[in-house]
């Protein structure tokens, strides 16, 4: 079972430049940020991504510049993954229509094998993406869940590593949907994903009566 298999520190697939990679792990930090950064201090740019859903289609981060979007890192055999899906949903819903969006990204290596199923037992109303084994960006998450949120300029106004509570998510969303809209902008790369861990310091109960595998 994948869920099963040690994968820190394992790389698959090509291996890539230590620049990609150090750009990597300098965008995503390695500590929960405690909340909101100020304008002034949103320094890094969200890279650009295009990726297959499992609709068929593919999204592409920069084509929904001028909305605020929760990037959510996650796998179907990530327990706290499962139990904070019920809350994105919710936000998901009541703030679609204030240009709010997520995008959950399936850390699977078994792809669209594991995470179809799933979606379709527990559906979800924001894109599920599969990237492929080199994603540069998905290298850089040490631990599942996490999430990024990004402003409307594409800038990284928070990061949220671990279980992510709904009332935080809304909160923060709100707090970006009131500033201006975005500039069109974006960043692109490539490189080669690891498998994180599950992140340890979150509560994963009542994931039986959420989304439980």
């Amino acid at each position: 079972m994948p869920g099963k298999t040690k994968w820190d520190g394992l790389v698959k697939g090509a291996c890539i430049a230590v620049v990609g990679l150090a750009i990597v792990w300098t965008f995503v930090p390695r500590v929960k940020t405690q909340g909101i950064k100020p304008v002034a201090e949103r320094i890094r740019k969200m890279p650009d991504f295009a990726l297959p859903a499992l609709d068929g289609k593919v999204w592409k981060l920069s084509e929904h510049r001028g909305s605020v979007v929760l990037v959510n890192f996650w796998a179907t055999w990530c327990p706290p993954c499962r139990a904070e899906m019920p809350g994105l949903a919710r936000v998901s819903r009541e703030l679609s229509s204030g240009q709010f969006i997520i995008a959950g990204i399936a850390l699977d290596d078994d792809g669209s094998a594991a995470v179809k199923p799933f979606i379709e037992r527990h559906p979800t109303p924001y894109p599920i993406l599969l990237p492929p084994a080199v994603f540069p960006l998905g290298n850089g998450i040490e631990s599942l869940p996490t999430s990024i949120l990004v402003d409307r300029e594409g800038r990284v106004a928070k990061v949220y590593v671990g279980q992510l509570s709904e009332r935080e998510l809304k909160r923060d969303a709100e707090i970006l949907l009131a500033e201006p809209a975005a500039q069109s902008g974006s960043l692109d790369f490539d490189g080669t994903r690891i498998r994180p861990r599950v992140h340890q310091g979150t509560a994963a109960a009542d994931v039986s009566s959420n989304a439980s595998s």
